[in-house]
């Protein structure tokens, strides 16, 4: 990552603390709890072994959040976005690649409630971690394994709609992109329910 992504993260971050701290009587928030269950898409390259990887998994997610006010929050999400496996046979030499990808992620969220309907969308900053594993087998000899784990931080984004079936509980379909470094598009789609204390 450069120079300038890294510039935007960091005016990111400044802009949810300051959107926080600066937030009017946190007195009147309202604490919510809730989990989504979705479908994640990974597109990326394993330029070592001359892999494309492109796969969907099923993924789950746990967020908690702070409705400061009617039209602004501050969420905060784990998100388990699947394991992912790919294989391919290259020069007669097999090779097997299993990888994992969670994160957590800390967003502003703003929203326009309109009835039982609420819009919104969101963005801030994920906070991920890989976990990739290579099983490679020549065709002549024994094979051997690559591992190697990786984590940083990157933009998020996401949008969607909720459904308020009670004062303390909503459906929630939404859509989140993440930045994640070394991937094409990290896309993931879910829906879930939000709880309201």
């Amino acid at each position: 990552m450069g120079y300038q992504e890294s510039d935007m993260q960091k005016s990111l971050a400044a802009l949810v603390l300051g959107l926080t701290l600066g937030a009017p009587a946190v007195a009147q928030s309202d604490f919510y709890l809730g989990g989504t269950l979705g479908n994640t898409s990974v597109d990326t390259e394993f330029d070592e072994f001359d892999l494309n990887f492109d796969d969907d998994e099923t993924s789950w997610s746990a967020f908690a959040g702070v409705q400061a006010t009617d039209n602004f929050a501050i969420e905060a999400s784990y998100n388990d976005f699947g394991d992912y496996n790919v294989s391919q046979n290259f020069d007669l030499t097999q090779t097997n690649i299993d990888a994992t990808l969670t994160g957590y992620d800390v967003m502003a969220v703003l929203s326009a409630p309109i009835g039982p309907l609420r819009l919104f969308g969101k963005a801030g900053l994920v906070f991920w971690d890989a976990d990739v594993t290579a099983l490679v087998q020549p065709p002549v000899g024994s094979g051997f394994q690559l591992r190697e784990k990786d984590s940083g931080n990157d933009l998020a984004f996401g949008g969607g709609l909720e459904f308020s079936l009670s004062p303390n509980l909503a459906i929630r379909g939404e859509m989140e992109w993440f930045d994640i470094e070394d991937t094409e598009e990290v896309w993931f789609a879910s829906v879930g329910l939000r709880f309201n204390f």
